[in-house]
């Protein structure tokens, strides 16, 4: 029987990742989460067995209030202890496209990094050398959403105006483009990086971003075209083209929830919760 370790079960992946991994017959699956207070596993040092599998889904998101020792002490260090505690098993690690920050090629493939990259971004690529050397896979993804993600960024923004206010109230750059994955299709890609034999770093996104605009215009038509409404502001937003060529090749798998799909799922989902 396959033992797969899930490091961040209760996140936003890891709840669907554990759900899809337990619907399948002959895996022992056991989970650990990170203390908050102190961004310690306070139940890894008590772990005895060894896993063949091991699930890194955890991070120290961005915020305004954290600084690098905070990303490093989460993205790298617990990410180093959980590498030295089970050295023999293969690695799945979730990184994310913010490595690509201000990068001038497009599309970035997987041996292009951006210049001046935030810490939080920093702090993943330093997290992703870790395992150069180790039976493992890098996932770099963008912009996962679905039923239980936070409310706080962009897509639940405008379709939380939408359902309250009936009209979808865009801030910032409407030519912003991002590449948005739907949790389905990542836990999709997670699986079959945990079963392949493949090694190396992936650009496991949809093959296609979209700007601001193209998704306000999916939300407003599930609502029957209502207004849209722009707000300028004065931050600074990245735009991302990521070529996934390297994940198509050897997976052989896009996504299956297309983003219009996704948006309309997710928006029956929040008006029926």
């Amino acid at each position: 029987m396959k033992k797969i370790l899930i490091a961040g079960s209760t996140g936003f992946v890891g709840r669907y990742l554990e759900q899809i991994i337990k619907s399948h017959n002959g895996f022992l699956v056991k989970t650990i989460n990170r203390d908050q207070g102190d961004y310690l596993f306070k139940d890894l040092d008590s772990i005895e067995e060894s896993f063949d599998l091991v699930y890194v889904l955890f991070a120290l998101l961005p915020s305004n209030n954290l600084t690098l020792i905070d990303y490093l002490n989460v993205n790298v260090e617990l990410t180093n202890k959980l590498i030295s505690k089970f050295p023999n098993a293969r690695f799945v690690f979730t990184s994310t496209i913010s490595v690509y920050e201000n990068s001038s090629i497009i599309p970035c493939q997987e041996m292009d990094l951006g210049l001046n990259i935030s810490d939080y971004a920093n702090s993943k690529l330093k997290a992703e050398d870790l395992f150069s050397n180790y039976n493992a896979i890098v996932l770099r993804l963008s912009s996962i959403y679905g039923p239980g993600m936070k409310e706080n960024t962009f897509l639940p923004i405008i379709i939380k105006s939408a359902i309250e206010k009936q009209e979808v109230i865009l801030i910032g750059n409407d030519q912003r483009k991002q590449h948005y994955s739907h949790v389905n299709n990542v836990v999709e890609y997670l699986f079959k990086a945990g079963e392949a034999n493949d090694c190396g770093i992936f650009n496991a996104v949809d093959s296609r971003s979209y700007t601001n605009l193209e998704v306000a215009k999916m939300v407003s038509k599930q609502f029957n075209n209502i207004p849209i409404k722009h707000v300028v502001d004065d931050k600074k937003y990245y735009s991302y083209k990521i070529s996934n060529e390297k994940w198509i090749n050897c997976f052989k798998t896009n996504s299956v929830i297309s983003l219009e799909e996704g948006i309309k799922r997710y928006i029956e989902y929040k008006i029926h919760a």
